[in-house]
């Protein structure tokens, strides 16, 4: 009569248990089955073991939502490390250097993987999260020359990547400075902002601060002095003083300088020419070995891509002979890339000088300057 009543109560249990569906039901006496072919004990075990299905059934569920979370979570990482590879890449063929580089990625990895894709061609991107990185830096305790190294670095990383091809003339006065540029500004407080310049008018430079969170954060007052540095993508960094006409929220209004500390210019990009040279082997003279002779296909101060009909030896120590504006310019020259035109036997080298006085260099910038802005 116990047993009896027990298997009733059991087998009440599991029919009218709200999420005991029919097929978890026959599933359970599927399974009572396999140990007695009596109904009465088949329906004990059916009535024991419905409820522990149907948590294994829940469990199991959860675990595999879990799994495919886990899947996409994966898969979402793949393709932003992916998407980090390539950008990363760019950013090595437009000059970034290794500590640029890292910058570079520690504001990436705030962005979203969409904005991600479109960070190298879209400044926009970039300028919004500089705050959220800068924020990030002043968490973790960087000093005030750290600092000032990561707003300057920030500037050349923003121009390198947008401007980085671009052919600039050096400025001839602070009045020519280009709507948009970025410019690190150093207050007399100690305080490091960038800035965006939004116009020049009235002998002055209207500037948007992009990395302040809110007001509180500017401190500026009128007459402050400041020491603001910049860089064109294409020319050199920039420096001068100025001081504050006015400080209105995000905006803040100094005086144009009356003139401009430019730094050591940046290589001009590979410019076409069209000048014969030689390539000899160092050490060996005219008279033993003839050189082989060449052409300058492309050139700047540091590299040059030759054309020539003989095959040259990777790093091996040559060197070149050319004129330019009646200066004969003898420089050692490491081969570092080629390309063959197929059945020619024409072979174009990439090259790097590997020694080359400052003179010779002065010259070769003085006449790529005259062939780019036709001085």
């Amino acid at each position: 009569m116990i047993i009896a009543g027990l298997t009733t109560d059991l087998y009440a249990l599991e029919r009218d248990t709200p999420i005991a569906t029919p097929w978890i039901q026959e599933m359970s006496r599927g399974f009572a089955s396999f140990f007695s072919t009596d109904k009465v004990i088949q329906n004990t075990i059916s009535g024991i073991t419905t409820p522990f299905m149907i948590l294994l059934i829940i469990v199991t569920l959860g675990y595999i939502c879990y799994r495919i979370i886990k899947y996409i979570d994966f898969r979402e990482k793949q393709k932003k490390l992916y998407i980090q590879q390539l950008i990363m890449f760019k950013a090595k063929e437009k000059g970034l250097t290794n500590y640029q580089i890292k910058i570079l990625k520690g504001i990436i990895d705030i962005l979203s993987r969409d904005e991600a894709v479109e960070i190298m061609g879209e400044p926009l991107i970039f300028e919004k999260y500089i705050r959220n990185f800068i924020k990030y830096i002043k968490q973790i305790g960087a000093g005030e020359e750290t600092f000032e190294t990561i707003c300057s670095n920030i500037i050349t990383i923003y121009e390198k990547i947008y401007h980085g091809n671009d052919i600039r003339r050096p400025l001839a006065s602070p009045a020519e400075l280009e709507k948009n540029t970025l410019l690190a500004v150093n207050s007399e407080k100690g305080d490091w902002y960038i800035c965006k310049l939004k116009n020049v008018e009235n002998k002055c430079y209207i500037l948007y601060i992009i990395n302040a969170s809110s007001e509180k954060e500017i401190r500026f007052d009128a007459g402050d002095e400041v020491n603001i540095l910049f860089f064109r993508g294409g020319d050199a960094e920039y420096r001068f003083d100025s001081s504050i006409i006015i400080n209105e929220g995000s905006l803040l209004k100094i005086r144009i300088p009356e003139k401009l500390e430019r730094g050591e210019p940046v290589p001009h990009p590979l410019v076409d020419v069209n000048i014969q040279c030689e390539i000899i082997k160092p050490g060996i003279t005219d008279e033993e070995i003839a050189p082989i002779e060449a052409d300058l296909f492309r050139l700047n101060e540091t590299e040059a891509v030759i054309r020539i009909d003989t095959r040259l030896k990777h790093g091996s120590n040559n060197e070149i002979k050319f004129t330019i504006s009646g200066f004969l310019i003898h420089a050692g020259m490491h081969v570092i890339g080629e390309k063959n035109l197929s059945g020619t036997g024409t072979y174009y080298y990439n090259i790097k000088f590997t020694s080359i006085s400052e003179a010779a260099t002065k010259v070769i910038y003085t006449f790529l300057e005259s062939t780019l802005f036709d001085i």
